[in-house]
């Protein structure tokens, strides 16, 4: 019987600790990471923008085998869209809210019965080289918040792991001269 009270004591210990924590812990989570890509900055906006390419370079579809894109409406651009589905991953849905040609790229990412964020990609180009800039940005609700420590290293390694297959789906098209899918003599 004592050791049922210890380990009764210790639950309750824990919990406490935990619910102090989730009101001390930030509910906002942000995330940005940056890679230089050796590519004219209109060539790798292009292949960002149009949600067709996105399919080849998206760290989360690459990983997760059962992810399945559709297109309900326009691919390319402002209020372009896919949705997906996983058996892994959830489903949910992907949308540009803003497109500044050549610069920012702003999209809402709804995460299908757990909420949503804001994704951005940010260009910038030096001397034929693009510095190309991906965050996502959320809220998440109180317990909730007490995930994003554990999230923070698999969304930064998302991040990057993105960003270099993008970084190689658009070497790869600068090398075979492709532009939009079409090749270019």
């Amino acid at each position: 019987m004592k050791i049922l009270k210890r380990i009764g004591w210790f639950l309750l210990a824990i919990l406490i600790i935990l619910l102090i924590a989730s009101f001390i812990l930030p509910k906002d989570i942000s995330f940005e990471k940056s890679i230089e890509i050796d590519a004219p900055k209109n060539m790798v906006y292009n292949v960002v923008s149009d949600l067709n390419s996105h399919e080849s370079w998206n760290p989360w579809k690459l990983n997760d085998k059962t992810m399945e894109y559709t297109y309900p409406g326009n691919r390319k651009g402002e209020n372009a869209t896919y949705s997906w589905t996983s058996e892994n991953s959830g489903n949910g849905t992907y949308l540009i809210t803003k497109a500044e040609e050549g610069q920012l790229l702003e999209s809402k990412i709804t995460f299908e019965g757990q909420g949503e964020g804001t994704g951005r990609f940010k260009f910038e180009e030096n001397e034929g080289k693009t510095k190309v800039s991906w965050g996502f940005e959320s809220t998440m609700p109180w317990p909730m918040n007490l995930m994003a420590p554990f999230m923070k290293g698999q969304m930064n390694k998302s991040l990057v792991d993105g960003l270099q297959s993008l970084s190689d789906f658009v070497k790869n098209r600068k090398e075979n001269k492709e532009y939009s899918g079409y090749k270019i003599n």
